[in-house]
């Protein structure tokens, strides 16, 4: 399991987000967002939720380059 340098909150944060954008239940710390069924237009949503949620100024290339949950809130987190 990877481990990432990131607060447990803002993984928090950011999985119902995750969750409801890809209609999932659960969704572990380095679950992929494509693997999940995760395309370019629920990208384009998610990051524009992270950006409304977080008070962040995300792209969407941001989730290409970090597709796991855990990677995005490492992201965040430098971000933030």
């Amino acid at each position: 399991m990877p481990s990432y340098e990131v607060e447990p909150p803002t993984i928090d944060r950011l999985r119902p987000l995750w969750t409801a954008v890809l209609y999932r239940d659960v969704i572990a710390a380095e679950d992929d967002f494509f693997d999940l069924g995760g395309d370019s237009l629920a990208a384009v949503e998610l990051i524009n939720r992270v950006n409304a949620e977080l008070g962040v100024s995300l792209d969407t290339v941001a989730l290409f380059d970090h597709p796991t949950l855990g990677g995005l809130a490492a992201l965040v987190e430098r971000a933030g």
